[in-house]
């Protein structure tokens, strides 16, 4: 296997434009997590795009400050969204529509 950074740095550009434009990249949201841990160079790239918008639930919101350990980081972040599940309910009156009158409320 060849050393990435052996490779000329025109090569190198062009193997990251490609990675970067993959028609793939944006479709699964883990699957572009393993690319900043190719090289040192691609870690800042794909770090900033990896952690710019971060979704949360409730398993997941107690390892958030591991998570965002480095100032870096945290400065990459731009948008945080929490996801609640709610438990599952039985609302029989829900389902049945409202009368003009309560709609007018």
């Amino acid at each position: 296997m060849t050393n990435w950074s052996i490779l000329l740095v025109e090569i190198r550009l062009i193997i990251f434009e490609l990675v970067r434009e993959d028609c793939h990249f944006n479709s699964d949201p883990y699957g572009r997590a393993g690319y900043a841990s190719v090289c040192r160079e691609w870690l800042p790239v794909f770090e900033q795009r990896n952690f710019r918008r971060l979704t949360l639930d409730q398993e997941r919101i107690s390892g958030l400050e591991q998570f965002m350990r480095t100032e870096r980081r945290r400065d990459y972040l731009e948008h945080l969204f929490l996801c609640i599940r709610l438990d599952e309910y039985d609302c029989t009156i829900c389902q049945s529509l409202e009368d003009d009158e309560t709609t007018r409320k």
